[in-house]
C-alpha cells in the first residue's frame, strides 16, 4: 500500500537555503510543509586569513567540506572553479554536499554517501594512517561544531587546519509569528537536522506552547539528537532517519505519521448498505439502490480524483529514488576505480622497489664473489709471498705518505699537515719488521725534528690584528695643540685717501701684500695641521695599515718593517702616546717588527729516497 502524509502539515526547522528540496518532497508526499528555520547562515567576509588560505589552497592534500553552506560560501567570496589545484582531493561529509558540489561542474569527490556525518567520512580507505600520515588536510566548516573528524585525523597522523567560513545565527521572528504555529494550526511532526537548530527552536518557541512542542511526533538526523530532544524534555514519538539527506527525512516523516491508503469510506458503506437490504422490504429496496447508485456515483468521481494524484506521488518518489540510488552506484565506482588505481600504484612502486633491491644484491654479491677470488688467491700463495706482498703495500703507502708531506711544504708552507703525514709514515713504518726499515726510520725522525723547530709566525693572527688596528684609527686620541685653526688675516689701519696715480699704485700694493700673510709661531719645534689635513692623516695610516697587512700575506719581511717604520714615525708625531691605546698599539707594532715571514727552504726529500732506496731493495 502507498503511504502518504494526508495532507498532515510538517515543521521544517532547516536553513532557508537548504529547505526547498525537502519542501517540494513533502508537498509530493501529499503533506503541507511549514518553513521555520531555526538557524540563519551568516557568511564570514573580509577575512584575511580566509583570504590568505584560499590563495594557498594548493599547500593542502585534501579539503573536506563539512556541509552544502561551506561549499556556498567559499565558491560565492572565496574561490572559483578554475582556481582548484589538481592534486588536491576534495571530500564531502555526505551526498548532498557532493552534489551541491557536482552542480558547479566538481565531480571528483569523495564522500560517505547517504550517511552523512564524520564518523562514517574516517571509515574511508583514503583517510586511513596508513595513507593520511604527514598529509595536509583543511577542513571548511561553520564557526564552532564537532571536533570528532579533526582529532581522529590528527590521531591517524595528519595536519589539520580550519576555514571557518559561516556563522550559525539564531534568527529573529515577531512573538505573534512565533505564536501562530503552535496555535491556529498545530504541525503533526517537527523536523530538525542538529543539536543547535534543535535548542534554537526551543528558544524560538513561547514558553505558553512548550508544552504542544514536547507532545509533537520528531524527525532527527542521529542519536545525538534524539538523546538531546530526549533531555529537553520530548515525550512523544522520535524518528531517527537512517539516510542522512532530504528523501532519508521524508522516508523516517512518512514512517512516523504517513497513512497507508485503502478502501476509502464509500465503498465500506455500500458494502454495510447492502447488507442491511438483504433484510428490508421491497419498498425500501428501491430507495436503497437509489441511494447505492448516488454513492457509487460519488465515490468513482473522487476516485478519478485521487488515483492520478497517488500516480504522481509514486512517480516522483521512484524518480527520486531511482536518481539517488544512480549517484550513489557512481559514487561507488569512483571509489572503486580510486582504490583499483592507487592499488596498481602501490603494486607498480613496490615491483620498483623490489627490482632495486635485487640489482642492489646482484651487485653486492659480485662484490663479495671478486673479494673471494682475491682472498682465496692469496691463501693459495705462500707464506713468505704474503708477506712479502704485504711489505710492497706498506712501502707503498708510505710513499705516498711522504709525497703529500712534500706538497704540503713545497705548495702550500703547511708545517702541521706534512708533520701529520710524516707521523703517518712514521707509524706504517713502525709495523714492518725488516732490519733495513731502522734506517729509513732514522731519517725520517731527524726530518721531523727540524720540522717541529721551526718558529712560525701566525700570518692569520697578525692580518686580524692589522684589520682591527684600521677599525680603530678613527679613534686614535692626538697630541694637545697639534691641530692649528685657519689664520685670520690682520687689517691695516684706514690710511688717508690718496688721488691720480698715487692712488692707483697703493691700490696695487694694497693688493698684493694681501696675498702674503706672515704669522708668528711661539711653538715652532711642533707639528701642526690644519682641521681638514687630520682626516688625510688617518686615511693615509690606514693606507699603511692595509700595506702592511698585505706584506703578511705575501711573506715580505721588508715591506712589513717599513709600513711599520712609518706607522711609528706618524704615531709618534701626531698622536698621544701617553693614551693607554696609542701606546699599546705602538708597542704592539715594535713587537711585529722583529718577526720573520720568511718560511725557510725545508727539504725532505732525503726521507723520501730512502724509501724509495727500500723500496728497491725489496724488488730485488
Amino acid at each position: 500500500m502507498l503511504v502518504t502524509l494526508n495532507n498532515k502539515r510538517i515543521l521544517v526547522t532547516r536553513p532557508k537555503n537548504q529547505a526547498d528540496y525537502l519542501c517540494q518532497l513533502i508537498s509530493n508526499a501529499v503533506g503541507e510543509s511549514v518553513l521555520f528555520p531555526t538557524i540563519e547562515i551568516q557568511p564570514v567576509l573580509n577575512s584575511d586569513e580566509l583570504c590568505n588560505c584560499f590563495s594557498n589552497i594548493n599547500k593542502y592534500d585534501f579539503v573536506i567540506f563539512v556541509s552544502r553552506n561551506a561549499v556556498n560560501v567559499v565558491f560565492e567570496n572565496y574561490l572559483s572553479q578554475s582556481n582548484l589545484p589538481e592534486l588536491t582531493q576534495l571530500l564531502a561529509i555526505g551526498s548532498g554536499t557532493a552534489t551541491v558540489l557536482a552542480e558547479m561542474n566538481i565531480t571528483d569527490v569523495l564522500h560517505a554517501g547517504v550517511q552523512a556525518d564524520s564518523e562514517n567520512l574516517l571509515q574511508l580507505p583514503e583517510l586511513q594512517s596508513d595513507f593520511i600520515r604527514d598529509k595536509k588536510v583543511l577542513i571548511v566548516r561553520g564557526v564552532g561544531g564537532r571536533e570528532l573528524l579533526a582529532d581522529n585525523l590528527k590521531t591517524r597522523g595528519a595536519n589539520v587546519d580550519y576555514a571557518e567560513v559561516y556563522k550559525r545565527c539564531l534568527p529573529e521572528y515577531e512573538i505573534q509569528e512565533r505564536h501562530e504555529i503552535w496555535q491556529n494550526k498545530t504541525p503533526d511532526a517537527v523536523i530538525v537536522s542538529s543539536n543547535e537548530g534543535l535548542e534554537n527552536l526551543l528558544k524560538l518557541t513561547p514558553e505558553a506552547d512548550q508544552k504542544q512542542l514536547f507532545k509533537t511526533p520528531l524527525v532527527v538526523m542521529s542519536v545525538r539528537n534524539a538523546d538531546l530532544a530526549k533531555e529537553m524534555g520530548f515525550v512523544a514519538e522520535i524518528e531517527i532517519a537512517k539516510n542522512k539527506n532530504d528523501e532519508g527525512l521524508l522516508t523516517a516523516v512518512l514512517e512516523l505519521v504517513g497513512d497507508e491508503s485503502g478502501m476509502n469510506e464509500e465503498k465500506e458503506n455500500k458494502v454495510l448498505d447492502e447488507k442491511d437490504q438483504e433484510g428490508n422490504v421491497d419498498k425500501n429496496k428501491v430507495i436503497d439502490k437509489k441511494t447505492v447508485s448516488v454513492d457509487e456515483s460519488k465515490s468513482t468521481s473522487k476516485f478519478s480524483i485521487v488515483v492520478p494524484v497517488i500516480l504522481i506521488v509514486i512517480f516522483s518518489v521512484a524518480f527520486v529514488f531511482i536518481n539517488n540510488r544512480l549517484n550513489t552506484i557512481e559514487s561507488e565506482f569512483k571509489q572503486r576505480d580510486i582504490k583499483n588505481n592507487n592499488a596498481t600504484q602501490d603494486s607498480d612502486d613496490r615491483t620498483e622497489e623490489i627490482l632495486s633491491r635485487f640489482t642492489g644484491i646482484q651487485q653486492k654479491l659480485k662484490e663479495l664473489d671478486s673479494k673471494q677470488k682475491v682472498l682465496s688467491h692469496s691463501f693459495s700463495q705462500p707464506v713468505e709471498q704474503q708477506i712479502h706482498i704485504n711489505q710492497d703495500y706498506a712501502l707503498a703507502e708510505i710513499e705516498h705518505l711522504l709525497i703529500i708531506a712534500s706538497y704540503n711544504l713545497q705548495l702550500d708552507h703547511n708545517v702541521a699537515g706534512a708533520l701529520s703525514a710524516m707521523e703517518a709514515a712514521d707509524a706504517r713504518l713502525t709495523g714492518l719488521t725488516d732490519p733495513a726499515v731502522l734506517s729509513v726510520r732514522e731519517q725520517l725522525i731527524a726530518d721531523m725534528n727540524e720540522l717541529r723547530s721551526i718558529n712560525q709566525a701566525d700570518l692569520s693572527g697578525l692580518a686580524l690584528f692589522l684589520s682591527d688596528l684600521i677599525n680603530r684609527v678613527d679613534r686614535l686620541a692626538l697630541k694637545e695643540n697639534i691641530v692649528l685653526e685657519k689664520p685670520e688675516v690682520s687689517t691695516e689701519k684706514n690710511e688717508e685717501p690718496v688721488e691720480g696715480a698715487k692712488h692707483f699704485f697703493a691700490l696695487v700694493f694694497k693688493e698684493l701684500k694681501s696675498l702674503i700673510v706672515i704669522t708668528r709661531d711661539k711653538d715652532v719645534g711642533k707639528a701642526r695641521l690644519l682641521p681638514d689635513e687630520v682626516y688625510f692623516l688617518r686615511a693615509n695610516l690606514k693606507l699603511e695599515l692595509a700595506n702592511a697587512r698585505f706584506a703578511v700575506f705575501n711573506r715580505d719581511t721588508e715591506n712589513l718593517h717599513s709600513s711599520i717604520g712609518h706607522i711609528q714615525s706618524w704615531l709618534n708625531d701626531y698622536f698621544d702616546l701617553s693614551d693607554s691605546d696609542v701606546r699599546n698599539i705602538y708597542d704592539s707594532l715594535s713587537s711585529m717588527k722583529k718577526m720573520e715571514l720568511e718560511f725557510p727552504e725545508l727539504d725532505i726529500s732525503s726521507s723520501l729516497e730512502s724509501v724509495r732506496a727500500l723500496s728497491r731493495y725489496q724488488d730485488e
